[in-house]
């Protein structure tokens, strides 16, 4: 159930990006360089995330401490995500 949750933190913000960006297109070629940005967004808002519950640590360990790593963890694989768009597309 964990991996389920931390998958579906990774995919749904991407997903919900990606149809807002391909909402409108006429044809069907998808421009991959168009998630950079998203990206680049969801990367800061999950390193922010990682921050705050870095922060809240010392109020209870054993709950912000697992939620900190697996976000940590998110954090990087969206960021590999996001230098390597800007890498191959750019």
């Amino acid at each position: 159930m964990k991996r389920f949750l931390f998958i579906t933190m990774l995919i749904i913000p991407l997903a919900v990006s990606t149809a807002a960006l391909a909402h409108g297109e006429e044809h069907s070629h998808f421009d991959f360089s168009r998630l950079i940005i998203p990206a680049g967004i969801t990367t800061f808002i999950f390193m922010f995330l990682t921050l705050t519950l870095g922060l809240l640590i010392k109020k209870n360990r054993k709950i912000f401490f697992p939620w900190h790593r697996r976000l940590a963890f998110l954090t990087i694989a969206m960021a590999v995500i996001h230098v390597s768009l800007i890498l191959l597309l750019h």
